[in-house]
């Protein structure tokens, strides 16, 4: 169990990058504003992805939640490929949130 109080991606904080992540587990994540219950704004409960290219090859992404938007994922500005990839179980307007261009 991760929770991250810099209100963003509960496992994965990604900026300006290029990261694949394959055979992985990202599991009970949760995003949060620093010092705030879990129901106070949060994106992308197990990634943020700012200005980036993200890809998930054979990886299992359950259990994420944040109480804004994206319980898996939030990607701001950037590119989300998913391949051969469960995701579930994940809470909050949507699975994957998307901002931007």
């Amino acid at each position: 169990l991760n929770t991250i109080e810099e209100h963003v991606g509960g496992a994965i904080i990604i900026a300006d990058s290029t990261l694949t992540l394959t055979n992985m587990a990202l599991s009970n994540n949760i995003a949060r504003f620093p010092g705030s219950p879990s129901d106070t704004v949060g994106n992308g409960g197990a990634i943020y992805a700012d200005n980036s290219t993200l890809s998930i090859n054979n990886s299992k992404i359950n259990n994420n939640s944040t109480s804004s938007t994206g319980g898996t994922i939030y990607s701001r500005i950037g590119i989300v490929n998913i391949t051969d990839s469960t995701i579930s179980n994940n809470s909050r307007r949507g699975v994957i949130g998307f901002d931007g261009e």
